[in-house]
């Protein structure tokens, strides 16, 4: 039986919750293979998802926080460098869409390992072998608790609900709510305390560990809305600013792209072309809220995968899986409506 090995800081940091790895881990032992690693990590009916074991493995998976806290050069003092050499290596990597930064490079980690799955990674990146598009995802408790709620009665609204006013977000609300005809829907914040009166035994704690992602009546809410905002990211003007140098010392940012990065920079404060994805592209644009809402009953609307580059496994399609935006202005925001 082949065994995969999971490198993760401990959970209980609730920095560290790492939902890509826990749907990893859950998949692995669903195909029947074992499932270790550097630490216990995710209780789950009174036992850990990913046990603490020193024993040989064939596939190694670090997540970029714990690789982040570990210079290359005391590697070998930290795991078991030995077999880590005879075993295919795999970064968890979420830079909201940046390369690796320039220490990482420096530093080699881009040579150590043998796959990196980024998440927030666009068609607008460079290609490279190593580097595959990636997902936050969601992780079965969270499945379990929207599924809770499906069949709550809907409400004529528009759902948003964001802790952290992302660029998009904001362009995206300051256009809906310049919209005339909302054709009886509202657009409606709503961002709920997490609710005593609804938490089964162990709700605290899964709230707890996954930095307050996990809230019943946040689930309930948006099982009971027609359509939920799920778009997130930064507006980077064209080309995508990268890391100047590699290991090696290569420049990858050469003079010609600066200068038309500049320009776009320059006529997107001038016309207001930073909403559009001709001349900018989206950064951290992936979401917890976006797959939340792929697994309720409402209408997810985000960014248009094809219009705006971005790059999944798999990926969505318009009017089938969620609602598209094209461009954020009133014209084309009001579009949505039509399709509730």
């Amino acid at each position: 039986m082949p065994t995969v090995k999971f490198y993760l800081n401990p959970y209980y940091q609730t920095d560290n919750y790492c939902p890509e790895a826990i749907q990893l881990a859950q998949g692995f032992k669903d195909l029947g293979y074992s499932v270790i690693g550097n630490c216990n990590y995710w209780e789950r009916n009174g036992e850990f998802l990913i046990k603490e074991a020193e024993v040989d493995f064939d596939l190694a998976i670090f997540d970029h926080r714990y690789v982040y806290h570990t210079k290359p050069w005391v590697i070998q003092d930290v795991v078991d460098f030995d077999k880590l050499k005879n075993s295919p290596k795999v970064l968890l990597e979420r830079q909201c869409g940046q390369e690796l930064s320039p220490q990482w490079n420096r530093d080699g980690w881009l040579l150590f390992f043998d796959l990196i799955c980024a998440t927030d990674r666009t068609n607008n990146h460079p290609k490279n072998n190593k580097i595959i598009p990636w997902q936050i995802g969601v992780i079965q408790e969270v499945k379990d608790a929207i599924w809770r709620f499906y069949e709550e009665p809907k409400q004529e609204i528009l759902l948003y609900n964001f802790r952290v006013p992302h660029d998009v977000r904001s362009a995206a609300i300051e256009a809906l709510q310049n919209v005339q005809n909302f054709d009886g829907f509202r657009l409606t914040q709503h961002i709920d305390e997490f609710p005593n009166d609804l938490v089964k035994s162990n709700e605290h704690e899964l709230n707890r560990s996954t930095g307050g992602r996990y809230n019943p009546a946040y689930f309930r809410r948006i099982n009971a809305s027609t359509a939920f905002l799920t778009l997130g990211g930064y507006f980077s003007p064209k080309p995508i600013d990268y890391i100047h140098k590699d290991a090696f010392g290569k420049i990858h940012s050469p003079l010609g792209r600066r200068l038309q990065r500049k320009l776009n920079t320059m006529s997107g404060s001038l016309f207001r072309g930073h909403k559009s994805p001709r001349n900018s592209a989206v950064l951290q644009w992936d979401s917890f809220r976006f797959w939340e809402g792929m697994y309720a009953s409402c209408a997810p609307v985000a960014l248009d995968f094809d219009c705006w580059n971005l790059a999944l496994s798999e990926t969505p399609t318009n009017g089938t899986h969620y609602l598209g935006l094209k461009d954020l202005n009133p014209e084309q925001v009001s579009k949505i409506f039509s399709q509730l």
